[in-house]
């Protein structure tokens, strides 16, 4: 039997076929897990990145699905990070 009849086909590729990019990237959690890791709460890391509080929790959360390149570039600055790490 080929290896791939025996995955599950539903959520296989992760790809949105909608819109935005077409991998599926979880830039949130790890936009969290480095805020996290360096200690500082989402209002601080807002204001070093330029981006309001409630903005950054947004797309912490994965609200914001697709919070484009130059607000990742502001956070990842405000992180003291590569843009590659938040990806």
């Amino acid at each position: 039997m080929p290896l791939l009849a025996s995955r599950p086909l539903s959520g296989w590729p992760p790809f949105r076929r909608s819109r935005g990019p077409l991998l599926e990237y979880h830039e949130h959690e790890n936009i969290r897990r480095l805020r996290e890791a360096a200690g500082l709460p989402q209002y601080r890391l807002a204001k070093l990145a330029g981006v309001t509080a409630g903005w950054l929790r947004d797309i912490e959360t994965g609200r914001i699905k697709s919070p484009g390149v130059a607000v990742l570039r502001k956070i990842a600055k405000g992180l003291d990070v590569d843009l590659a790490d938040l990806l």
